[in-house]
């Protein structure tokens, strides 16, 4: 019998297993270093140094860039690329048409957060990503926990801290809230906590297109455990995989409902951003290559892809049916979309969302030289890339 603690507010008597407990300290021990090494970076760099596009007011879209002293290092720092748009939502809502293409949940959040606190929309941005980062840790832990033991848990919230690119669930993007509830909805399902997993799913449909293979992963779970209900059990079971399509679906039909353009073609004339057929990717990564074959950034985002196929083998080795579906299709959705002269441009980001890729680095660091490679080649890596960004420069 797993041991736990009880604590007592007001009349309520709340019981937490030392598992969870074990996991959030973790997490948030994981976190604060993050955070230390990140402000560690973002002072040594020095924001009037980083912030050599301030002259181009373009690239703030009429925001005011946060340059000047500690504000500057903590939090204007992450005034980069979609952090710009989502800001931009977070204050003035849905005001010009291209913003319609982000997702509405994490810029609401922000919103909602900055009008009741008084925070700055930026501020309070950084917040809820930070907040979903350590919450994410904390589920991250307890999956590996019941899939592949205890200490493959423990390091597997060390190695989603250390991955290269992990500096995006801090930054001001909803990929943190997005990996929480999809996290969330698959821990919830498997612990039968059925509403849970079903609200958490419908919110991640209003998060980001990324989160589409979530359907695919809670039909594989309600396909095994099926057989174990009754027939309202299953009609109420079966419609939980529906639920990240119909929260996407409420947004598009927001969309149409108040006019904006039609959400495929603004990707495109926008961001050049499309779908594509597998040969056409072939063909584009060939282009792509011959032509920008030496830049690093995109060699680091092959290396991703590669990593990410390795990890999808592994899966079906190592992890449940649903999850190697999850991996499997995640991998195809986001290789087959994107921008179509630029494959794999954005993947150093969304394979964050592939969450068996931490199970996979926390797995492998058993070996302690194999541990002690991750260690030193992904936390170099990582605040190289995280200076870059800062910078401007542009990493997924």
């Amino acid at each position: 019998m797993a041991s736990v603690k009880i604590f007592r507010v007001a009349q309520f008597k709340i019981t937490i297993s030392n598992e969870v407990v074990s996991a959030c300290q973790n997490s948030l021990l994981a976190w604060i270093v993050v955070k230390i090494v990140q402000s560690l970076t973002g002072l040594a760099v020095g924001p009037e140094s980083i912030l050599v596009r301030t002259q181009y007011s373009f690239y703030y879209h009429g925001l005011f860039p946060l340059t000047a002293g500690w504000q500057g290092i903590l939090f204007g720092i992450w005034q980069r690329w979609d952090g710009i748009y989502y800001q931009i939502i977070a204050e003035k809502a849905y005001s010009a048409d291209y913003l319609s293409v982000f997702f509405p949940l994490y810029p609401l959040l922000g919103r909602w957060i900055s009008a009741l606190t008084g925070l700055s929309a930026l501020v309070a941005l950084l917040l809820v990503s930070n907040l979903m980062f350590i919450g994410l840790l904390v589920l991250l832990n307890l999956l590996a926990n019941d899939l592949l033991g205890k200490e493959v848990g423990r390091r597997t919230v060390f190695g989603a801290v250390v991955f290269p690119t992990a500096f995006f669930f801090s930054a001001a993007y909803p990929q943190s809230l997005a990996l929480f509830l999809i996290l969330l909805s698959y821990y919830s399902f498997r612990k039968k906590h059925w509403a849970v997993s079903a609200f958490a799913a419908f919110l991640a449909g209003l998060t980001h297109s990324t989160v589409f293979p979530l359907a695919l992963l809670l039909a594989v779970e309600v396909f095994q455990v099926f057989r174990h209900y009754n027939k309202f059990q299953r009609v109420t079971l079966g419609f939980i995989p529906f639920l990240p399509l119909l929260g996407t679906a409420l947004f598009m039909t927001w969309r149409i409902r108040y006019g904006y353009p039609n959400y495929q073609q603004l990707e495109m004339s926008g961001w050049g951003v499309g779908f594509m057929t597998p040969w056409k990717f072939v063909d584009s990564l060939v282009t792509y290559t011959t032509a920008y074959g030496n830049n690093l950034i995109y060699w680091i985002s092959i290396a991703m892809f590669i990593l990410a196929c390795i990890v999808t083998v592994w899966s079906f080795r190592k992890l449940p049916l649903s999850v190697s579906v999850f991996q499997l299709s995640t991998l195809i959705f986001i290789t087959l979309t994107g921008i179509l002269t630029k494959p794999l441009s954005s993947i150093s980001r969304f394979v964050l969302i592939m969450f068996p890729i931490f199970f996979f680095i926390g797995f492998q660091m058993q070996k302690k030289l194999i541990r002690l490679v991750v260690i030193e080649f992904c936390v170099i890596l990582q605040i190289l890339l995280t200076i870059f960004f800062f910078q401007w420069g542009f990493v997924g």
